[in-house]
C-alpha cells in the first residue's frame, strides 16, 4: 500500500468515526509509509502534518519499561530489586519491601489500589519537579491490600517506576527518557507537554450528538510516567518499534508474565507490552487514551513490522 492509498483509507475511516485529525504509519521490510488526515484543532483548522504531536497516553508506559530495561542492562538496577530499594518514599511500606521492579512492570506488585491515587489528575495539577515525588509519598502511606498478589493494570505503578528512574539517574524522569531513549533512538519529535507552544500539536476532542468539541485539559506532571504528558508522532512511534526489534536486551519485555485474557482488550501481559492473539503469530503493543486523544501501536516482531495510529478524538 502506497502513501496515497493509505491516506484515502485513513480519511474514509476518520470521517466515518467523526475524527477531526489522524495520523497513521506502517513499518514493513524496513520501509515506512505514512498518511495524515484532517485538522489538529477545530478552532484553528490547522492541518495535521508529519510534525503534529499527539498525546502518547499509556504508550508512555512502554517507553518507561524500555528505559528501565536499559538501566538494568547497564547495571544501574536489577528487575529483581525490591521496589523500596529504588523508591525512597516507600522505604517503610511493607508491600514495597516484598514486591520487585519486575512486579511493578508486570502489574502484579500488590501496591495500594485507590481511585483517588489512580485517577487523581485534577487533585494534583502541580508542574514542578517535585510533583511526582509528592504523589509517590502519598502511595507510601496508603494502606496496601492483603498479601495475595493479583494482576491489575495501574497508573500508580508506572509512576513509581518513573520515580525509580529518577533515583537511579539522579535527575528527572523526563531528562532520563530524553538521554536514554529519545536521543539515542533518534526520536526527535517526542517531547512533553511543557514543550514550547510553537511545536505543532493536536488537541483532543470529544464527539457527541451535538458535534465535535475541543478538550482543554493539561496533563498533570505527577502522572507523567503513566501517560499524561508525553507527546509524539507516528514516525517516532515506528522508530520506537524498530528499536524493540533491533535491541536484543528489550526482547525480555515481550515475555508473558500474566495470562490475563480480557475480551476486546488483551490476551497476555509482559513488561510494559500486551500480547494480542490475532491468529497465526503473536502481536505485541499497547494503547493510549487521554484527553480526547488516542494512540495505538501494534508490532509483529517476527516480521519486523509495525503499525502506529494516532487521533485527536476518543472515537478513533
Amino acid at each position: 500500500m502506497n502513501d496515497v492509498d493509505l491516506a484515502s483509507l485513513l480519511g474514509e475511516h476518520a470521517q466515518r468515526q467523526s475524527v477531526p485529525g489522524a495520523a497513521i504509519g506502517i513499518l514493513r521490510d524496513g520501509a515506512v509509509a505514512t498518511a495524515y488526515h484532517g485538522i489538529a484543532d477545530v478552532r484553528s483548522a490547522e492541518s495535521v502534518t508529519a510534525e503534529t504531536r499527539f498525546a502518547a497516553g499509556s504508550l508512555t508506559k512502554s517507553m518507561v519499561a524500555t528505559v528501565i530495561a536499559r538501566l538494568a542492562d547497564a547495571g544501574g538496577l536489577s528487575l529483581d530489586d525490591h521496589v523500596a530499594t529504588h523508591v525512597p518514599e516507600l522505604r517503610t511500606a511493607a508491600w514495597a519491601a516484598r514486591a520487585t521492579v519486575r512486579d511493578l512492570m508486570a502489574n502484579r506488585s500488590g501496591l495500594p489500589l485507590r481511585a483517588d491515587l489512580e485517577f487523581g489528575f485534577d487533585r494534583r495539577p502541580d508542574v514542578d519537579d517535585g510533583a511526582l515525588s509528592r504523589l509517590v509519598a502519598e502511595v507510601g502511606v496508603a494502606a496496601a491490600p492483603p498479601r495475595s498478589v493479583f494482576w491489575s493494570y495501574s497508573n500508580v505503578g508506572w509512576c513509581l517506576l518513573g520515580r525509580a528512574i529518577e533515583h537511579v539517574t539522579g535527575g528527572t524522569w523526563e531528562d532520563a527518557m530524553q538521554e536514554l531513549l529519545f536521543e539515542p533512538a533518534r526520536m526527535p519529535s517526542t517531547t512533553f507537554a511543557n514543550a514550547p507552544d510553537s511545536i505543532p500539536r493536536a488537541v483532543g476532542h470529544g464527539v457527541t450528538d451535538g458535534g465535535v468539541t475541543p478538550i482543554d485539559r493539561p496533563g498533570p506532571r505527577a502522572y507523567g510516567p503513566a501517560g499524561t504528558t508525553l507527546l509524539t508522532t507516528v514516525t517516532d512511534l515506528l522508530t520506537f518499534a524498530r528499536l524493540q526489534f533491533d535491541d536484543a536486551s528489550l526482547a525480555a519485555l515481550r515475555a508473558p508474565h500474566s495470562d490475563v485474557s480480557i475480551a476486546g482488550w488483551l490476551d497476555a501481559w509482559g513488561l510494559g507490552w500486551a500480547r494480542f492473539d490475532w491468529g497465526g503469530e503473536p502481536v505485541w503493543g499497547w494503547d493510549g487514551l487521554i484527553g480526547g486523544e488516542r494512540s495505538i501501536l501494534r508490532m509483529l516482531p517476527r516480521r519486523r513490522a509495525a503499525v502506529a495510529l494516532m487521533t485527536n478524538a476518543s472515537t478513533l
